[in-house]
């Protein structure tokens, strides 16, 4: 295990995880949050997603059991930066578990690793996860114009970020 707050847990993607991603990956309500990944169909790609997508991936789970993934990916060693893509299973949604992941992951990633910034792309209509990244004192870096192809249509993504000193600030 990661870190933990509460009832609400982060650890490394296993195998055994497979199955949880099969779930969320084959649900059109989370087309979005694939969009730039390849399509993946057998049980063994999804057990070696990490290793594929070249990212690190946590599961986030309440009280043992899981109920989202969170993944670090895109490091850009010279400036210390990582971007983060955060997926909650749709019973999850509303229940401020974002702002607690925000609490377990900041001080992971700016005081053990070391990091200067965590980084995000949202798309615009995501309301909900762009007011948990503000609860989270993300700042809005631009707007990637149509930066997202869904359902035969373009929408723009909202970029926010986080250095270590606002962090450290908060």
């Amino acid at each position: 295990m990661l870190y933990a707050i509460g009832d609400i847990s982060l650890r490394g993607y296993e195998v055994k995880d497979a199955e949880f991603l099969k779930k969320l990956y084959t649900d059109k309500d989370y087309e979005v949050f694939f969009r730039d990944q390849p399509h993946y169909k057998t049980m063994q790609e999804l057990e070696q997603y990490p290793t594929v997508t070249g990212s690190t991936v946590f599961v986030i789970e309440e009280k043992n059991q899981p109920i989202g993934l969170f993944s670090l990916y895109d490091l850009r060693a010279l400036v210390r930066s990582i971007k983060f893509g955060m997926l909650l299973d749709k019973e999850h949604q509303n229940k401020k578990i974002a702002v607690t992941v925000g609490q377990i992951i900041c001080p992971y990633i700016f005081k053990r690793v070391g990091l200067n910034k965590l980084e995000c792309e949202i798309v615009e209509f995501d309301t909900r996860l762009i007011a948990s990244m503000k609860l989270w004192n993300f700042k809005v870096d631009g707007v990637n114009r149509d930066g997202a192809f869904l359902n035969g249509e373009f929408y723009n993504c909202i970029t926010m970020s986080l250095t270590k000193k606002e962090y450290e600030e908060t």
